[in-house]
């Protein structure tokens, strides 16, 4: 039961890989799933092409795990997305602009090496070269795409920011590449989509996605 949730059947059916991976990451995909959402074959509402092309796997899921190394479990709201600096990021789904910051630089270029007590440290003092992102953030170079029925996208810590505010993007469409800035220990994309307003899982949207070839 515990094993990780893997993927959606083409009956619209949650099944669980025979893997065997931490019992919380399945308990954190299972409270990340809405519960009005409901998908026959592909016949959906809604749906997101990876944003770090098809072959991409993220290296880090969406729930609740130690992040700073403390001993406490706090949410990962999001997927991780580990790749070189530069490689295209593109967006998950059709949809305008909203925020597209690109003034932040990536901390080693200040001579500061990005451990996680270092970006503690930062964090704590205020520092603005850590709060670069959106105001009150340390996203780093961030964009976000507000698509069709409440939802939005988020892609933060990139290098380059390819559009700008107000902009209309496709499914597939390039928006960036994957940096290190904000609160980064190293080159990923931080992915995240809401709905309403409130942060929900991604990984079963992208997952329908896969299955019905979008």
């Amino acid at each position: 039961l515990f094993g990780n949730v893997a993927d959606v059947a083409t009956s619209g059916i949650w099944y669980y890989d025979e893997e065997s991976t931490p019992i919380e990451d399945a308990l954190s995909f299972i409270l990340g799933i809405e519960g009005d959402i409901k998908y026959k074959g592909c016949d959906k509402e809604f749906s997101l092409s990876n944003p770090v092309g098809v072959e991409a796997q993220s290296n880090s899921s969406y729930g609740f795990r130690d992040l700073d190394g403390d001993g406490v479990a706090v949410l990962h709201d999001g997927l991780d997305f580990a790749a070189p600096r530069g490689v295209p990021v593109y967006a998950s789904a059709a949809g305008k602009i909203v925020e597209a910051v690109s003034k932040c630089e990536e901390l080693r270029k200040f001579g500061i090496i990005p451990t996680t007590s270092t970006l503690k440290r930062l964090a704590d003092s205020g520092d603005p070269k850590l709060f670069c992102g959106p105001p009150g953030t340390y996203n780093g170079n961030t964009v976000i795409i507000e698509h069709e029925q409440g939802f939005k996208t988020l892609y933060i810590h990139l290098d380059t920011v390819l559009v700008k505010k107000g902009q209309q993007v496709e499914q597939g469409e390039q928006i960036a590449t994957i940096g290190s800035t904000g609160y980064s220990t190293g080159p990923h994309l931080h992915f995240e989509l809401s709905k309403d307003g409130k942060v929900i899982n991604p990984t079963p949207y992208i997952k329908v996605a896969k299955k019905c070839d979008v």
